[in-house]
């Protein structure tokens, strides 16, 4: 591992997740224009809530017209979230190989199913292993991170 003598590598990898989450969150928070986001998403709600009023009263022209306005704005609002993609991937392309590197060895093992009683009770519990290499820890940990960080940040999405 990177730094054997002072942390756990379970605790070196947690690290690392969160350290690439605030990254990835910090470049998102940068990188999109934030209030459009949310003037699109009232837009496309909006225009939901109508098309089904529309759709009830069989107004074909409306619903469609109404269709193709809401998918350039969801083609927008797609382009919009692309962006931080662009600056992000080079460093996952980066790093993920040298993660893989020093902690292909680091297991944990959940207990209790991840605290899921009926998962770890269930007649199916050999097909939800509880166990975990440096890939499903990452994952774990950058979800939560992800979530955390966009609270603190006061970010939409």
């Amino acid at each position: 591992m990177i730094f054997d003598m002072f942390l756990d590598p379970l605790i070196q990898l947690t690290l690392i997740s969160s350290g690439l989450s605030l990254v990835v969150t910090l470049i998102q928070k940068k990188t999109i224009d934030h209030v459009a986001m949310k003037r699109i998403r009232a837009e496309i709600k909006s225009l939901q809530k109508d098309m089904k009023e529309a759709q009830k009263k069989n107004d074909v022209a409306k619903t469609n017209k109404m269709l193709a306005r809401t998918m350039e704005l969801t083609k927008k609002q797609m382009m919009m979230t692309m962006k931080p993609t662009m600056y992000t991937m080079p460093l996952f392309i980066i790093a993920f190989p040298i993660i893989r590197k020093y902690f292909l060895d680091v297991i944990y093992t959940f207990p209790m199913g991840l605290g899921i009683p009926w998962l770890s009770l269930s007649p199916f519990g050999f097909l939800w292993k509880t166990t975990f290499g440096w890939l499903g820890i990452y994952i774990m940990v950058s979800i939560i991170a992800s979530i955390v960080f966009k609270k603190i940040f006061k970010m939409s999405f």
